[in-house]
């Protein structure tokens, strides 16, 4: 429940019963068996790699501004975390930091973050409520892989990539708002999400992956506002069941086009679902 350190030890410290580093600035070991709620302290910047994986007692964090990075697994399996508050100023997160947190059902994203590493909030099926902050510039692979309870969701314009398999099986997922500014949607990044119904791509997106929007099965409709057709991979969308709607004059380029000749249904943007138009 508590680690103590001699005054006089060289390497380690202890804040509170948690494992640091002599200067404070490092947080390497929360115990096991502690309960409730924690604060990190503001002089911490790092939080190591597993510092708090597998505590089960966990229920609540607080993750101040003064913390650059949050390491890998950092947060993993915390299966009765609710609550997780990253104060503005963290730079990165780390891959499986939140990853299997079986509870967790919201969390909020400052700008200041840059990325958010690979499988991070994996397996959260709780989780409902994402913000993203306007400065992160990737969502990397896998990053909310099946999160079910997601419903909606906002992309910033920050965001430059949506790695492979980022939203893969959010089946919940029933609005996706993506930001102008995004430049790519990797190989089967929302896969599976069967709640989506309507799309609009902005004119900023150059490439649209493999399977990118396979298996989303009532996707009946997808607005792209790029007078060029962007690079689509194979799958990225069912041309059987969705009806495209683009800029009037671009119509037969995108007819014309590989990946994007197969859509049945292509219209002009006046005549896209309300609420869509030009940007």
């Amino acid at each position: 429940t508590s680690v103590t350190v001699a005054a006089d030890n060289a390497h380690y410290s202890s804040d509170d019963g948690v494992l640091l580093n002599k200067a404070k600035d490092s947080l390497i070991l929360y115990p096991i068996s502690r309960q409730g709620a924690y604060a990190i302290p503001g002089t911490v910047a790092s939080i190591k790699d597993s510092a708090f994986a597998f505590r089960a007692g966990l229920t609540s964090v607080t993750i101040p501004g003064s913390v650059s990075s949050i390491g890998g697994s950092a947060f993993s399996c915390c299966t009765s975390l609710t609550s997780v508050t990253i104060e503005n100023g963290a730079k990165s997160i780390g891959s499986w930091a939140f990853s299997v947190c079986t509870k967790l059902t919201s969390v909020a994203i400052p700008g200041s973050v840059a990325s958010i590493g690979e499988y991070a909030f994996a397996y959260c099926p709780r989780l409902t409520s994402v913000t993203i902050g306007n400065g992160v510039e990737l969502i990397d692979y896998k990053a909310f892989f099946g999160c079910a309870g997601l419903t909606s969701l906002t992309i910033p314009g920050s965001v430059a990539s949506i790695g492979e398999n980022a939203f893969f099986r959010c089946a919940r997922l029933t609005s996706v708002t993506i930001e102008h500014g995004v430049e790519l949607i990797a190989d089967d990044a929302f896969f599976g999400c069967v709640g989506l119904t309507s799309l609009t791509i902005p004119s900023t997106v150059a490439s649209i992956g493999e399977g990118a929007f396979a298996h989303c099965n009532y996707l009946k409709s997808v607005t792209v506002l790029n007078p060029v057709p962007p690079y689509i991979g194979y799958g990225a969308f069912d041309p059987l069941r969705t009806c495209l709607y683009v800029p009037a004059n671009s119509i037969n380029a995108y007819r014309a086009a590989e990946g994007w000749r197969g859509f049945e249904c292509v219209k002009p943007l006046a005549a896209a679902p309300s609420g869509v138009s030009g940007e």
